[in-house]
């Protein structure tokens, strides 16, 4: 764009917007309609479908927290338990079998000590 057509643009928009400004409608007038309409749009019936939603996202939230807050709480079979379990079995199955074997009926009768058994047994003299 020439230099020279810069002044003509200038007094062209100058006038344009001077224009503009007194076509327009006062600014009180502006407010006042904008807060009307925005006053009809905030209980549209096209927000009320939301409440819905809303509701139902909010307690499925509080069943989802509730579930995970009782199942911390429920106690649960874990693997230590399982292995307690089985090992206090498998003790009592060792003292069954050591019983069976030496007979340990008649030798406790005879000893002062429980381990006197074992020691008997073995071929240990027990004397003083």
């Amino acid at each position: 764009m020439p230099r020279d057509d810069e002044p003509n643009l200038q007094a062209a928009f100058a006038e344009l917007h001077r224009r503009e400004r007194a076509a327009a409608p006062p600014l009180s007038a502006m407010r006042q309609r904008a807060i009307n309409q925005a006053g009809d749009r905030r209980f549209s019936a096209r927000s009320a479908t939301g409440l819905p939603w809303l509701a139902g996202a909010s307690a499925a939230i509080c069943v989802a927290t509730v579930a995970l807050w009782w199942s911390g709480r429920v106690p649960v079979s874990t693997p230590a338990n399982t292995l307690e379990v089985a090992s206090a079995q498998r003790v009592e199955q060792l003292l069954t079998s050591i019983e069976q074997h030496f007979e340990f009926d008649e030798v406790i009768s005879s000893s002062s000590y429980p381990t006197d058994a074992l020691l008997t047994q073995a071929g240990v003299d027990l004397s003083p």
